[in-house]
Order: structure tokens, then C-alpha cells, then sequence
């Protein structure tokens, strides 16, 4: 958590990106250079780093970082509850985990997913105090929540929503610190998960 709000409070610009990524004690990308990676991956980059993946939120022309997040839980619903034999890839499960620290519990259910949500709430508001937002403006089911703090012009946000890396297979517990211009009000709701996925990013 302590690496992450550390990110928050570092320049991400090119010139200064690789030695805010040295900084966190994370080993670089394969190349040596975050500034470079993030040129030739198509997609959502995805670092390793040590026991967790961070993602890399790039703009839409994939030159300039935007946020970076870092996923602690991952949660799979059968689409079909009068079908609920597991989809084969919850059976492939095990190879999305990024570390051996993950552990997998095929019996949780979304309330056990809340929970662990609201343990990683619980931590960054010991560290940082109570959230300027916690938003559960969804018109769906998914049950979603966020909790916000605003860290000058960055939004440090724990998380919930879908696992980009398995294509919203999953839903995922994240921390995340994104840009968002201190003069710009917390956006709720979709506009939020619009932000986390880069999708209204300037």
C-alpha cells in the first residue's frame, strides 16, 4: 500500500517515469525501461512485480501513463445460477494468480469478495483517514464499491471491477491511483469505472 501511495505522490512524466518505477523497489519490465514498455504493449501493460502484477493505465495513443493499479482479489460468478457447473477457465484459475501468496477459496461468495474489499478500505483509511467518497452508484447487480481519497491531482481508489486481464471473466479487488486534475470533481457510478479503465481519460 505504502509503494503504491508513493506512486500517487511521484512524477510520471517520461523523463522521470523510470526512476519512479525504481523507486518502488519493483524489478523494471523485461527491456529495463517502464517509459519504453509502455510504447510497444498494445494493451493494457501488465508488470510483474515481485508477488503482484501492477497494470499500467496509458492514454488511448499509449505515450503517457494515466494510473497504475494493483489487483489483491479475484472473484468468479457462474453466468447461469440454475447451470452453476464451473466454467472451464474457473478450472484454469490458478494460472491468473500472480503470486503463491494468493490463495483460492472455490467455496466464496460475493459477500466473502465484499469483505476482502472492505479489508483493503479498512487499511488505507488507517493510513490515509477516512475516504472522500465511498460510491456504490451502480445500476446493476454487481455490487460494486469504491472508496476514494484525493491525493492533490490523483485519486487513490480501492477498488472493485472487472478483471481487464481476463477480459471481466472475473471481477477484482484493485488498488489504484489515476490522474485526475485536483480542480475536477470525484466522478461516481460508471463515469468512475470509465475512469479506472481508462476509457475518459484525458
Amino acid at each position: 500500500m505504502d509503494t503504491v501511495i508513493s506512486l500517487a505522490r511521484s512524477p510520471w512524466n517520461r523523463e522521470a517515469l523510470d526512476q519512479t518505477w525504481h523507486q518502488t523497489g519493483w524489478a523494471p519490465p523485461k527491456g529495463g525501461s517502464l517509459a519504453k514498455h509502455i510504447l510497444i504493449d498494445d494493451e493494457w501493460p501488465v508488470v510483474p512485480a515481485g508477488e503482484w502484477n501492477v497494470g499500467v493505465i496509458v492514454n488511448s495513443q499509449n505515450t503517457s501513463v494515466r494510473g497504475f493499479s494493483v489487483g489483491f482479489a479475484l472473484f468468479y460468478e457462474p453466468d447461469d445460477i440454475w447451470a452453476p457447473d464451473p466454467d472451464p477457465d474457473l478450472m484454469e484459475f490458478p494460472q491468473h494468480t500472480p503470486s503463491n501468496i494468493w490463495r483460492i477459496d472455490r467455496t466464496a461468495d460475493r459477500t466473502r469478495f465484499k469483505g476482502v474489499w472492505e479489508d483493503g478500505h479498512r487499511t488505507v483509511t488507517e493510513r490515509l483517514g477516512p475516504p472522500d467518497l465511498i460510491d456504490n452508484g451502480w445500476d446493476d447487480e454487481s455490487g460494486w464499491q469504491h472508496a476514494v481519497w484525493r491525493l492533490d491531482a490523483r485519486l487513490l481508489i480501492v477498488a472493485q471491477g472487472d478483471d481487464i486481464t481476463t477480459y471481466s471473466l472475473y471481477d477484482e479487488a484493485s488498488l489504484q491511483v489515476i490522474d485526475h486534475s485536483s480542480d475536477k470533481p470525484i466522478p461516481t457510478g460508471w463515469d468512475l469505472h470509465g475512469l479506472l479503465l481508462g476509457s475518459n481519460l484525458e
